[in-house]
């Protein structure tokens, strides 16, 4: 049948049915096409009714625009159009945070994730393994999902202040996915940079490595900031207080960014920094540690970094060794609003680069995990003038 007249006839079936009693004019209409349309793509009289009486059809709305391709594919179907068996799609799907059902048979896919299923067949011909490409898989499936929870919260919040006609956010869901389509030709683009960059460095590492040293092994300064007494605050501060709290120190990290130091990862109350270059690093964190504690809010709970330079590998997006264990380590034995760093970092630095730093013995600890006591340093910017 084709689609206008399933149309025309889900409308009659929506106006016997009562669901557009209480509306008249352009409202009518408006609510009268878009139940037609979710009546059409599979939704009974009972869940629009429900829908109706529950205040959800924003939200049926949204879904509708964002997801509008009906599934037509099952495991079973993806495996017989791809080279790869099926226990291998289900793999790469769930490190995708993709839905996978024990059934094989349940047709959930669409075309497009045909396409990502593909994408191994891609990486084979590259010589890659699955346990290679499984743990980058995950790290854009993490970063994704985090996307779409950042995302997701502004549409909840503002939907939150003011319900939006269902018309309105129909209209409003199908620009979000054009707006979505294009950006991803943006992030097409910040990726390509940003392999260059890490698949450069990772040149340069293998050149300098020693013979029989681990391969994908970097000699990295790492940092830890951290908001001092966050647990504690949880009972004083609202969830929504926390979480801007959080977010204001990813802010005031991406502020200050510069290369080649980049932001590795955050953790609730903290982030963590990853730099070849250990004199970057700590000018990141002076600067770091003076916008935070420069701020104008007086109740402002302080911040405390730890930095350490060693041996490390990174993996699946995140970074694994002693130098990572170690910073954190520092970070705990840090007083707040202070930056600490080991020998190791101290004697990485070169002076004549690491100008704007002022290096004070402050202490030797022995720190969980590392049995041998430490020399620590307080860091601190070298007055101007």
């Amino acid at each position: 049948m084709p689609r206008p007249v399933r149309r025309a006839a889900a409308a009659a079936i929506i106006t016997q049915a009562g669901l557009l009693d209480d509306l008249e004019g352009t409202a009518r209409r408006r609510r009268s096409a878009l139940l037609a349309a979710l009546y059409d793509d599979g939704m009974t009289i009972f869940e629009l009714r429900q829908a109706v009486e529950d205040r959800r059809l924003v939200t049926a709305a949204l879904h509708r625009a964002l997801e509008p391709e009906r599934p037509r594919h099952t495991l079973n179907d993806i495996a017989d159009r791809t080279s790869v068996d099926v226990a291998r799609i289900a793999r790469w799907f769930r490190a995708f945070e993709r839905p996978v059902t024990d059934d094989p048979e349940a047709r959930i896919y669409s075309d497009e994730d045909l396409d990502v299923a593909r994408r191994l067949d891609d990486y084979h011909r590259l010589g890659l393994t699955e346990q290679e490409i499984l743990p980058v898989a995950r790290a854009v499936g993490r970063g994704l999902t985090g996307m779409a929870d950042a995302i997701a919260d502004i549409l909840g919040s503002r939907f939150l202040v003011e319900e939006p006609d269902p018309g309105e956010a129909l209209d409003y869901g199908i620009e979000i996915r054009r707006i979505a389509q294009r950006d991803g030709l943006h992030l097409a683009h910040l990726l390509s940079r940003s392999l260059a960059e890490r698949i450069g460095s990772h040149v340069v590492a293998a050149a300098d490595a020693t013979s029989g040293a681990r391969a994908g092994m970097r000699t990295v300064a790492v940092g830890f900031a951290d908001i001092v007494g966050f647990t504690a605050l949880g009972e004083q501060l609202s969830a929504t207080e926390l979480c801007d709290l959080a977010d204001h120190l990813a802010a005031s990290t991406h502020e200050v960014l510069t290369p080649p130091v980049r932001l590795s990862k955050t953790i609730g109350d903290a982030v963590m920094l990853v730099s070849p270059d250990p004199n970057a690093l700590v000018g990141v964190c002076l600067a770091l540690a003076r916008v935070w504690h420069s701020s104008a809010e007086p109740s402002r709970p302080a911040l405390r970094i730890g930095l350490a330079w060693g041996t490390a590998i990174p993996h699946g997006g995140d970074w694994f060794g002693s130098p990572v264990n170690l910073a954190s380590r520092i970070t705990a034995a840090a007083r707040p609003g202070t930056i600490l760093a080991d020998d190791d970092l101290r004697d990485a630095c070169s002076p004549g680069d690491g100008g704007a730093a002022v290096w004070t013995p402050a202490f030797r600890r022995r720190l969980k995990g590392f049995p041998q006591r430490r020399q620590l340093h307080r860091v601190d910017r070298k007055p101007v003038g």
